[in-house]
């Protein structure tokens, strides 16, 4: 009787110090992981709900996994092509841009490819130039950005043909399973030569304005978003209905942000090197944001890199900020600084892409691209939700059609240790709404196990 009564007794501080130490480790603001943990959850307390996709750079699988860390789906490239942005729409495909004519594979995407749910090809496109991110407009075309042969930026909408297109990608050629209806070019609006750039607020001070690494579109505005990152800027355009229409005025730039040196405008620079610029909308992935405070609907959000911040601005607008006209003041485009930032400097390092998205809980979930971390943050900057990718990358110049990822254990050392070049490296991480249009019908793996497996004690 003795000994079944201390076994119970044994039984239960067992239980209770399971219970307690993972009380401590979902504690906001203890979010430091189990002992020796190198890789996958480290906390979750109170996330907004929702299901987090992923991939690596370098890598060829994307990955669907819920706040729990465990993997619900994963896609495999049939080819072991590496990609760079990742899109999971609204009819349950998925579209990546693929380095397929480069082998450093950096921000170049120049094979488009959609995929159903069981990881079938079902439409690819080929665009020699086309790199960085493309945005799927509500009329189902495609807008990508493209390196012309001059060697300057340009972007184009393409409507898909599902039913004319190269199966083989060996023989494919550029054009094939798609059509450019709507051209923009950075060369058609610049600043005419000898004229001061300061006159010309709504022109670029040169041809060659390059690092075109972000694009997003507004639904109501009728606007485009770009961010230019070796000019430390975010620039906006008009959609246009005809490429004519894109050469003209009407293409002009409506709005920027980030640099006024560009314009021949005193002011600091405000945004350096940064990556992932978007506005903030009202429906999006699955959500519905709520109030305007909370949330800042109609803002823009970006990675803002050689800052240590994610930054979040209102353009000064006459107005309604979702439909009044942009102004200068003295000369310049406004605000003078941001409404909202969060400051990882010393937390956190990453110079190179990673991602942000506003939450309709009004917390925000970043990417640090570089360290494969990513977080769940309060408007305060506390961590809510922590999960470190268990994916190793390879260095530049590397072939990308032959490495599948490699993925470590829980308590394996880091990727440096282990002779990769760096812990991923993240283009976009995105979280959709379990509600999600695309996740209607599918089933998710079973049963679900997390992409590292816990540890048994």
């Amino acid at each position: 009787m003795a000994q079944n009564t201390n076994s119970l007794v044994i039984g239960l501080l067992a239980i209770l110090a399971h219970v307690l130490f993972n009380e401590a480790w979902s504690q906001p603001g203890s979010c430091k992981g189990k002992a020796s943990q190198t890789a996958g959850l480290y906390c979750n307390y109170g996330a907004n709900e929702g299901y987090t996709l992923f991939s690596v750079l370098r890598g060829t699988g994307v990955y669907l996994i819920d706040n729990d860390g465990n993997l619900l789906w994963e896609w495999k490239e049939p080819d072991n092509f590496n990609g760079v942005k990742i899109l999971f729409t609204e009819k349950g495909t998925l579209i990546r841009n693929l380095c397929y004519d480069t082998p450093k594979c950096a921000g170049n995407g120049a094979l488009i490819r959609e995929y159903d749910w069981d990881n079938n090809i079902v439409w690819q496109y080929y665009r020699p130039g086309a790199h960085h991110d493309i945005v799927l407009l509500p009329d189902g075309r495609l807008l990508l950005s493209v390196i012309l042969a001059d060697g300057t930026e340009s972007l184009i909408k393409v409507k898909p043909d599902y039913k004319n297109w190269n199966r083989d990608w060996q023989s494919i050629r550029p054009g094939e399973g798609g059509t450019i209806e709507w051209e923009w070019r950075v060369k058609d609006h610049v600043v005419p030569a000898g004229e001061d750039p300061a006159n010309y607020p709504g022109l670029f001070h040169v041809a060659s304005y390059k690092r075109l690494n972000a694009l997003d579109f507004h639904p109501l505005r009728k606007e485009i978003l770009m961010s230019f990152n070796s000019y430390n800027e975010l620039v906006v355009i008009g959609d246009t209905s005809t490429t004519q229409e894109a050469a003209q005025e009407y293409g002009n730039i409506r709005y920027r942000w980030g640099n006024p040196a560009n314009y021949n405008m005193p002011g600091e620079i405000k945004t350096s090197g940064q990556h992932n610029s978007h506005w903030i909308k009202e429906s999006e992935f699955g959500y519905h944001y709520g109030s305007e405070k909370e949330n800042g609907v109609g803002d823009i959000l970006w990675f803002n890199n050689l800052h240590d911040r994610v930054d979040q601005i209102r353009p000064a607008t006459q107005g309604n900020h979702h439909t009044g006209e942009y102004f200068l003041e003295d000369g310049i485009f406004g605000p003078a600084d941001t409404s909202w930032s969060y400051d990882f400097q010393g937390k956190f390092d990453d110079g190179r892409q990673s991602s942000a998205q506003r939450l309709p809980n009004g917390n925000t979930l970043i990417a640090f691209s570089n360290q494969g971390v990513f977080i769940e943050i309060t408007p305060d900057g506390d961590i809510v939700w922590k999960y470190i990718s268990p994916f190793c990358t390879i260095g530049e110049g590397s072939e990308p059609k032959t490495r599948p990822d490699y993925i470590r254990q829980w308590n394996e050392v880091t990727c440096e240790e282990l002779g990769f070049l760096k812990s991923g490296y993240y283009f976009n991480l995105t979280r959709y709404s379990a509600n999600y249009a695309g996740f209607k019908g599918k089933s998710f793996l079973s049963p679900l196990k997390p992409l590292v497996p816990l540890p048994s004690n």
